[in-house]
């Protein structure tokens, strides 16, 4: 199979996995672009202290970024219905390969063809946790850093 880049990003969520401290601050960022956000975590208290700290933060942090539009973030607690039409998947789960190379085969089965498959490791390039990856070729890292002007301590 050939993999296509992803098409209308605009009018297609971003899929957050994991909502500790990194993962809820990348949904920030991506809760800026004025899409919505969907943030899959298997704790609920992390799921919904996520989407607060999101709620909360971007008001602020819009006017701050030349085109930023308020966008919305979802708690989700089914992985298949959290990546259902996403363009961009990013992982920001503990730095345990195991645990990402097992997740990132469920990603490769689950999420639409075309999206992109990222890990926000900084421990681990993506061809170490692509083992049961059938489609290899859209997984890539994705690293970011804390989000100016934060004010919450998560």
């Amino acid at each position: 199979m050939t993999y296509s880049l992803p098409t209308n990003i605009d009018s297609r969520p971003v899929t957050v996995i994991g909502a500790g401290t990194l993962g809820r601050r990348i949904a920030l960022m991506m809760a800026n672009r004025g899409g919505v956000v969907r943030i899959f975590d298997m704790i609920p208290e992390q799921r919904q202290a996520a989407k607060l700290f999101v709620d909360t933060e971007l008001p602020a942090l819009v006017p701050t970024i030349e085109g930023g539009c308020e966008g919305t973030a979802e708690p989700h607690d089914d992985l298949a219905t959290a990546l259902r039409g996403a363009w961009l998947v990013v992982e920001a789960i503990p730095e345990k390969k195991d645990l990402k190379q097992a997740l990132f085969g469920e990603l490769d089965r689950l999420a639409d063809a075309d999206a992109i498959l990222a890990t926000n490791s900084s421990s681990y390039a993506a061809g170490d946790i692509i083992g049961n990856v059938e489609h290899p070729e859209r997984v890539c890292n994705l690293h970011f850093y804390v989000p100016p002007g934060c004010r919450a301590r998560t």
